[in-house]
Protein backbone atom coordinates (compact mmCIF):
# COMPACT_ATOMS: atom_id res chain seq x y z
CA UNK A 1 0.00 0.00 0.00
CA UNK A 2 1.26 3.63 -1.06
CA UNK A 3 0.87 6.25 1.52
CA UNK A 4 0.93 9.59 0.18
CA UNK A 5 0.77 12.88 2.31
CA UNK A 6 -1.18 15.92 0.65
CA UNK A 7 0.15 19.11 1.50
CA UNK A 8 -2.24 22.23 1.13
CA UNK A 9 -3.54 25.33 1.94
CA UNK A 10 -7.01 26.06 2.82
CA UNK A 11 -8.22 25.96 -1.18
CA UNK A 12 -11.04 24.92 -2.94
CA UNK A 13 -8.86 23.15 -5.77
CA UNK A 14 -7.96 20.51 -2.81
CA UNK A 15 -11.08 17.95 -2.96
CA UNK A 16 -10.76 18.10 -7.03
CA UNK A 17 -7.35 16.71 -6.37
CA UNK A 18 -7.88 14.19 -3.69
CA UNK A 19 -10.70 12.61 -5.81
CA UNK A 20 -8.47 11.32 -8.27
CA UNK A 21 -6.23 10.43 -5.98
CA UNK A 22 -8.62 8.23 -3.88
CA UNK A 23 -9.78 6.40 -7.09
CA UNK A 24 -6.26 4.73 -7.47
CA UNK A 25 -5.81 1.53 -6.04
CA UNK A 26 -3.73 0.60 -3.57
CA UNK A 27 -3.30 4.04 -2.54
CA UNK A 28 -3.87 5.52 1.03
CA UNK A 29 -4.35 9.22 0.73
CA UNK A 30 -3.70 12.04 4.26
CA UNK A 31 -3.94 15.55 3.96
CA UNK A 32 -2.78 18.20 6.25
CA UNK A 33 -3.59 21.86 5.24
CA UNK A 34 -1.94 24.67 6.24
CA UNK A 35 -3.87 27.18 8.06
CA UNK A 36 -4.28 30.50 10.24
CA UNK A 37 -7.97 30.24 10.98
CA UNK A 38 -10.33 27.68 11.17
CA UNK A 39 -10.62 25.86 7.24
CA UNK A 40 -13.05 27.36 5.26
CA UNK A 41 -12.71 25.83 1.52
CA UNK A 42 -11.43 22.68 1.92
CA UNK A 43 -14.47 20.28 2.42
CA UNK A 44 -12.41 16.88 2.60
CA UNK A 45 -11.49 16.04 5.62
CA UNK A 46 -8.43 17.16 7.30
CA UNK A 47 -6.27 14.47 8.89
CA UNK A 48 -3.42 17.10 9.91
CA UNK A 49 -4.36 20.42 10.19
CA UNK A 50 -1.08 22.62 10.83
CA UNK A 51 -1.07 26.07 12.82
CA UNK A 52 2.28 28.54 11.86
CA UNK A 53 4.20 27.26 14.11
CA UNK A 54 4.40 23.60 12.90
CA UNK A 55 6.94 24.43 10.47
CA UNK A 56 9.26 24.47 13.32
CA UNK A 57 8.34 21.12 15.08
CA UNK A 58 10.42 17.96 15.08
CA UNK A 59 7.26 16.35 15.03
CA UNK A 60 5.87 17.71 12.03
CA UNK A 61 9.37 16.86 10.21
CA UNK A 62 9.00 13.08 11.42
CA UNK A 63 5.11 12.88 10.61
CA UNK A 64 5.87 14.09 6.64
CA UNK A 65 9.20 11.25 6.50
CA UNK A 66 6.26 9.03 7.58
CA UNK A 67 4.88 8.37 3.99
CA UNK A 68 5.86 7.06 0.66
CA UNK A 69 5.14 10.08 -1.05
CA UNK A 70 4.14 13.88 -0.31
CA UNK A 71 2.63 15.75 -2.68
CA UNK A 72 2.46 19.95 -2.11
CA UNK A 73 -0.46 21.33 -4.35
CA UNK A 74 1.40 24.82 -5.07
CA UNK A 75 5.16 25.28 -3.17
CA UNK A 76 3.52 27.75 -0.78
CA UNK A 77 6.51 29.45 1.03
CA UNK A 78 4.72 27.92 4.21
CA UNK A 79 6.38 24.42 3.40
CA UNK A 80 10.06 25.93 3.06
CA UNK A 81 11.31 25.04 6.52
CA UNK A 82 9.72 21.73 6.50
CA UNK A 83 11.21 20.35 3.07
CA UNK A 84 14.25 22.04 3.88
CA UNK A 85 14.35 19.37 7.13
CA UNK A 86 13.17 16.54 5.55
CA UNK A 87 15.18 13.51 4.65
CA UNK A 88 17.13 13.47 0.94
CA UNK A 89 15.92 10.27 -0.03
CA UNK A 90 11.90 11.54 0.74
CA UNK A 91 10.09 11.61 -2.15
CA UNK A 92 8.30 14.60 -3.04
CA UNK A 93 5.65 15.94 -6.21
CA UNK A 94 5.33 19.65 -6.58
CA UNK A 95 2.07 20.24 -8.57
CA UNK A 96 2.35 23.62 -9.64
CA UNK A 97 -0.33 26.51 -9.79
CA UNK A 98 1.67 29.28 -11.37
CA UNK A 99 1.59 32.13 -8.64
CA UNK A 100 4.46 29.51 -7.22
CA UNK A 101 7.05 29.73 -10.20
CA UNK A 102 5.68 32.21 -12.36
CA UNK A 103 8.78 34.37 -11.69
CA UNK A 104 11.11 31.76 -13.04
CA UNK A 105 9.33 32.60 -16.23
CA UNK A 106 9.10 36.16 -16.46
CA UNK A 107 9.35 39.22 -14.36
CA UNK A 108 6.59 39.88 -11.72
CA UNK A 109 6.39 43.40 -13.06
CA UNK A 110 6.03 41.59 -17.11
CA UNK A 111 2.81 40.49 -15.60
CA UNK A 112 1.09 43.60 -15.11
CA UNK A 113 -0.16 45.99 -18.37
CA UNK A 114 0.62 49.54 -17.53
CA UNK A 115 -2.75 50.97 -16.07
CA UNK A 116 -2.59 47.83 -13.95
CA UNK A 117 1.08 48.63 -12.89
CA UNK A 118 0.30 51.92 -11.83
CA UNK A 119 -2.40 50.64 -9.51
CA UNK A 120 -0.20 48.84 -8.00
CA UNK A 121 2.33 50.77 -7.35
CA UNK A 122 -0.82 53.28 -5.54
CA UNK A 123 -1.55 50.17 -3.68
CA UNK A 124 2.34 49.87 -2.55
CA UNK A 125 3.30 53.56 -1.36
CA UNK A 126 -0.20 53.55 0.39
CA UNK A 127 0.08 50.44 2.48
CA UNK A 128 3.86 50.43 3.74
CA UNK A 129 2.41 48.36 6.68
CA UNK A 130 1.42 45.70 4.10
CA UNK A 131 4.88 45.36 2.60
CA UNK A 132 6.61 44.87 6.04
CA UNK A 133 4.02 42.22 7.00
CA UNK A 134 4.92 40.42 3.47
CA UNK A 135 8.95 41.23 4.13
CA UNK A 136 7.92 39.69 7.83
CA UNK A 137 6.26 36.48 6.42
CA UNK A 138 8.97 35.53 3.91
CA UNK A 139 11.46 35.49 6.83
CA UNK A 140 9.37 33.60 9.07
CA UNK A 141 8.68 31.25 6.39
CA UNK A 142 12.10 31.07 5.60
CA UNK A 143 12.11 32.41 1.86
CA UNK A 144 15.68 32.55 1.33
CA UNK A 145 15.43 28.43 1.35
CA UNK A 146 13.80 28.43 -2.07
CA UNK A 147 16.58 27.29 -3.98
CA UNK A 148 17.39 24.72 -2.03
CA UNK A 149 14.86 23.14 -1.17
CA UNK A 150 13.93 22.90 -5.13
CA UNK A 151 16.89 20.32 -5.01
CA UNK A 152 14.79 18.07 -2.64
CA UNK A 153 11.91 18.09 -5.74
CA UNK A 154 11.56 14.73 -7.80
CA UNK A 155 8.93 15.82 -9.68
CA UNK A 156 7.11 18.73 -10.75
CA UNK A 157 3.98 19.34 -12.92
CA UNK A 158 2.78 23.12 -13.78
CA UNK A 159 -0.55 23.75 -15.22
CA UNK A 160 0.97 23.37 -18.93
CA UNK A 161 3.91 21.54 -20.05
CA UNK A 162 5.56 24.58 -21.60
CA UNK A 163 6.00 26.25 -18.45
CA UNK A 164 8.16 23.37 -17.51
CA UNK A 165 10.49 23.60 -20.41
CA UNK A 166 10.66 27.20 -19.91
CA UNK A 167 11.95 27.09 -16.53
CA UNK A 168 14.50 23.72 -17.17
CA UNK A 169 15.72 25.99 -20.26
CA UNK A 170 16.79 28.08 -17.76
CA UNK A 171 17.30 26.49 -14.22
CA UNK A 172 19.37 23.37 -13.50
CA UNK A 173 17.37 22.72 -10.27
CA UNK A 174 14.20 22.19 -12.13
CA UNK A 175 16.14 20.40 -15.01
CA UNK A 176 16.51 17.45 -12.62
CA UNK A 177 12.79 17.23 -12.03
CA UNK A 178 11.01 14.35 -13.86
CA UNK A 179 8.09 16.47 -15.46
CA UNK A 180 4.59 14.84 -15.46
CA UNK A 181 1.56 15.89 -16.96
CA UNK A 182 -1.70 17.05 -13.79
CA UNK A 183 -4.66 18.98 -14.02
CA UNK A 184 -6.53 19.73 -10.98
CA UNK A 185 -10.61 18.18 -11.56
CA UNK A 186 -12.28 16.81 -14.97
CA UNK A 187 -15.41 17.17 -16.62
CA UNK A 188 -17.36 14.39 -15.68
CA UNK A 189 -16.78 15.66 -11.85
CA UNK A 190 -16.16 19.05 -11.84
CA UNK A 191 -16.42 21.19 -14.41
CA UNK A 192 -19.73 20.23 -16.19
CA UNK A 193 -20.84 17.52 -13.50
CA UNK A 194 -25.35 16.76 -14.43
CA UNK A 195 -24.59 19.94 -17.20
CA UNK A 196 -23.39 18.44 -20.33
CA UNK A 197 -26.08 20.11 -22.63
CA UNK A 198 -25.88 23.47 -20.82
CA UNK A 199 -25.09 25.92 -22.60
CA UNK A 200 -24.51 29.75 -22.10
CA UNK A 201 -26.72 31.86 -23.64
CA UNK A 202 -26.96 35.92 -23.95
CA UNK A 203 -24.17 38.90 -24.11
CA UNK A 204 -23.10 40.07 -21.06
CA UNK A 205 -19.40 39.41 -20.23
CA UNK A 206 -17.26 37.82 -17.74
CA UNK A 207 -14.42 40.06 -16.99
CA UNK A 208 -11.01 38.00 -15.42
CA UNK A 209 -11.59 35.28 -12.58
CA UNK A 210 -10.13 36.92 -9.36
CA UNK A 211 -9.05 40.06 -7.31
CA UNK A 212 -5.32 39.25 -8.83
CA UNK A 213 -3.31 42.43 -10.25
CA UNK A 214 -2.53 39.75 -12.91
CA UNK A 215 -6.15 39.99 -13.94
CA UNK A 216 -5.30 43.61 -15.74
CA UNK A 217 -8.53 45.01 -15.23
CA UNK A 218 -8.08 48.39 -15.75
CA UNK A 219 -6.68 47.96 -19.25
CA UNK A 220 -9.45 46.96 -20.19
CA UNK A 221 -11.65 49.71 -19.15
CA UNK A 222 -10.74 51.69 -23.06
CA UNK A 223 -11.71 48.42 -24.56
CA UNK A 224 -15.19 48.19 -23.47
CA UNK A 225 -15.69 51.64 -23.27
CA UNK A 226 -14.52 51.86 -27.70
CA UNK A 227 -17.26 48.52 -27.59
CA UNK A 228 -20.10 51.14 -26.79
CA UNK A 229 -22.01 47.69 -25.19
CA UNK A 230 -25.90 48.43 -25.01
CA UNK A 231 -26.21 49.19 -21.51
CA UNK A 232 -28.73 46.38 -20.89
CA UNK A 233 -25.76 43.81 -21.07
CA UNK A 234 -23.54 43.18 -17.79
CA UNK A 235 -20.46 43.64 -16.98
CA UNK A 236 -19.52 40.48 -14.34
CA UNK A 237 -16.40 41.20 -12.80
CA UNK A 238 -15.67 38.00 -10.07
CA UNK A 239 -13.64 39.37 -7.36
CA UNK A 240 -14.39 37.01 -4.06
CA UNK A 241 -10.91 35.34 -4.89
CA UNK A 242 -7.66 37.45 -3.61
CA UNK A 243 -6.77 40.72 -2.54
CA UNK A 244 -9.59 42.78 -0.73
CA UNK A 245 -7.63 46.29 -0.87
CA UNK A 246 -7.11 45.46 -4.93
CA UNK A 247 -10.97 44.15 -5.19
CA UNK A 248 -12.05 47.57 -3.77
CA UNK A 249 -9.67 49.57 -6.26
CA UNK A 250 -11.25 47.88 -8.69
CA UNK A 251 -15.01 48.60 -7.98
CA UNK A 252 -13.91 51.86 -7.17
CA UNK A 253 -12.44 52.30 -10.72
CA UNK A 254 -15.05 50.51 -12.82
CA UNK A 255 -17.65 52.43 -10.73
CA UNK A 256 -16.22 55.65 -12.08
CA UNK A 257 -17.47 54.33 -15.96
CA UNK A 258 -21.28 54.68 -14.81
CA UNK A 259 -21.86 53.82 -19.21
CA UNK A 260 -20.44 50.09 -18.42
CA UNK A 261 -23.40 47.99 -16.43
CA UNK A 262 -20.74 46.65 -14.22
CA UNK A 263 -21.83 43.83 -11.31
CA UNK A 264 -19.29 42.91 -9.19
CA UNK A 265 -18.80 39.61 -7.39
CA UNK A 266 -17.41 39.58 -3.73
CA UNK A 267 -18.50 37.08 -2.07
CA UNK A 268 -17.34 33.37 -2.23
CA UNK A 269 -20.18 30.83 -4.32
CA UNK A 270 -20.29 27.25 -4.89
CA UNK A 271 -20.03 26.13 -8.18
CA UNK A 272 -23.62 25.90 -8.46
CA UNK A 273 -24.06 29.97 -7.55
CA UNK A 274 -21.14 30.65 -9.88
CA UNK A 275 -23.22 28.78 -12.63
CA UNK A 276 -26.41 30.57 -12.32
CA UNK A 277 -25.05 33.88 -11.67
CA UNK A 278 -22.53 33.35 -15.37
CA UNK A 279 -25.77 31.30 -17.51
CA UNK A 280 -25.86 34.74 -19.40
CA UNK A 281 -22.28 35.36 -20.16
CA UNK A 282 -21.51 34.60 -23.90
CA UNK A 283 -18.36 36.31 -24.04
CA UNK A 284 -15.71 36.29 -21.54
CA UNK A 285 -12.51 38.19 -21.33
CA UNK A 286 -9.06 37.46 -19.20
CA UNK A 287 -6.74 39.99 -19.86
CA UNK A 288 -3.98 37.57 -17.92
CA UNK A 289 -0.24 37.81 -19.46
CA UNK A 290 0.53 34.76 -17.29
CA UNK A 291 -1.47 31.37 -17.69
CA UNK A 292 -4.53 31.86 -14.61
CA UNK A 293 -7.86 30.70 -14.57
CA UNK A 294 -7.70 27.75 -16.54
CA UNK A 295 -10.65 25.64 -15.16
CA UNK A 296 -12.86 28.96 -15.72
CA UNK A 297 -11.59 29.19 -19.16
CA UNK A 298 -11.83 25.60 -20.40
CA UNK A 299 -15.35 25.04 -18.38
CA UNK A 300 -16.87 28.72 -20.32
CA UNK A 301 -15.36 27.37 -24.02
CA UNK A 302 -17.70 24.04 -22.71
CA UNK A 303 -20.27 25.92 -22.13
CA UNK A 304 -20.37 27.84 -25.37
CA UNK A 305 -18.71 30.86 -24.98
CA UNK A 306 -16.58 33.46 -27.29
CA UNK A 307 -13.47 33.49 -24.82
CA UNK A 308 -10.55 36.21 -25.38
CA UNK A 309 -7.39 35.94 -24.29
CA UNK A 310 -3.98 37.93 -24.51
CA UNK A 311 -1.37 36.38 -27.54
CA UNK A 312 1.47 36.25 -25.04
CA UNK A 313 -0.58 33.97 -22.51
CA UNK A 314 0.65 30.58 -22.96
CA UNK A 315 -3.15 29.25 -22.51
CA UNK A 316 -3.94 31.16 -25.51
CA UNK A 317 -1.12 29.02 -27.58
CA UNK A 318 -2.06 25.52 -26.03
CA UNK A 319 -5.71 25.82 -27.04
CA UNK A 320 -5.21 27.25 -30.40
CA UNK A 321 -2.97 24.05 -30.43
CA UNK A 322 -5.44 21.31 -29.35
CA UNK A 323 -7.72 22.62 -31.46
CA UNK A 324 -10.10 25.31 -30.09
CA UNK A 325 -12.00 27.89 -31.47
CA UNK A 326 -10.34 30.84 -29.42
CA UNK A 327 -9.91 34.65 -30.06
CA UNK A 328 -7.11 37.26 -28.73
CA UNK A 329 -7.48 40.30 -26.82
CA UNK A 330 -5.57 41.75 -29.79
CA UNK A 331 -8.44 41.12 -32.30
CA UNK A 332 -10.41 42.61 -30.20
CA UNK A 333 -9.06 45.72 -29.75
CA UNK A 334 -8.79 45.96 -33.48
CA UNK A 335 -12.43 44.60 -33.94
CA UNK A 336 -15.11 45.91 -30.79
CA UNK A 337 -17.93 44.42 -32.82
CA UNK A 338 -16.66 40.63 -31.70
CA UNK A 339 -18.38 40.93 -28.71
CA UNK A 340 -21.69 41.23 -30.53
CA UNK A 341 -21.62 37.92 -31.85
CA UNK A 342 -22.13 34.96 -30.15
CA UNK A 343 -19.85 31.36 -31.24
CA UNK A 344 -22.02 29.07 -33.56
CA UNK A 345 -22.46 25.50 -32.82
CA UNK A 346 -20.13 24.33 -35.30
CA UNK A 347 -17.65 26.18 -33.27
CA UNK A 348 -19.30 25.15 -29.95
CA UNK A 349 -18.34 21.13 -31.19
CA UNK A 350 -14.83 21.37 -31.67
CA UNK A 351 -14.41 23.25 -28.07
CA UNK A 352 -16.04 20.31 -26.80
CA UNK A 353 -14.08 17.85 -28.83
CA UNK A 354 -11.10 19.38 -27.71
CA UNK A 355 -11.38 20.17 -24.16
CA UNK A 356 -12.71 15.84 -23.66
CA UNK A 357 -9.71 15.07 -25.32
CA UNK A 358 -7.75 16.92 -22.25
CA UNK A 359 -9.75 17.09 -19.16
CA UNK A 360 -11.94 13.73 -19.16
CA UNK A 361 -11.82 11.72 -16.23
CA UNK A 362 -10.58 9.15 -18.03
CA UNK A 363 -7.49 11.59 -18.99
CA UNK A 364 -7.17 12.65 -15.45
CA UNK A 365 -6.98 9.39 -13.87
CA UNK A 366 -4.37 8.09 -16.52
CA UNK A 367 -2.20 11.37 -15.21
CA UNK A 368 -2.67 11.01 -11.37
CA UNK A 369 -1.17 7.07 -11.97
CA UNK A 370 1.83 8.05 -14.13
CA UNK A 371 2.76 10.97 -11.67
CA UNK A 372 2.79 8.06 -8.62
CA UNK A 373 4.53 6.18 -10.53
CA UNK A 374 6.84 9.01 -11.55
CA UNK A 375 7.57 10.17 -7.93
CA UNK A 376 7.87 6.50 -6.97
CA UNK A 377 10.43 5.63 -9.13
CA UNK A 378 14.01 5.00 -8.35
CA UNK A 379 17.13 7.58 -9.85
Amino acid sequence: MIKILHCATDDKFVDMALQSFKRQSNVVNHLAVFSVSEVKYVKSIVDFSLSKWAIFKASTTKLFNEYDLVVFHSLNPVWFRIINKLDMNSKIIWIGWGYDYYNYITGKKMLYLPATADLNNEIAINNIKTELLVLFKKIFYGSYLKKNILNKIKVFSPVLASEYFLMAKNMKEISTMTYSPWNYGNLEDNYIKDLNEFKVTGGNILVGNSATASNNHLDLIPILKKSKINHERKIILPLSYGCSNYANNIVHRFSLHPELNCHFLLNFMSLDQYIKTIDSCGFVIMNHVRQQAVSNIIMMLYFGAKVFLRESNPVYCFLKKIGTVIFSIEELESDVNLLNDNINDNQLELNRVAIRSYWSQKKNDSNTKEIIKAGLRED
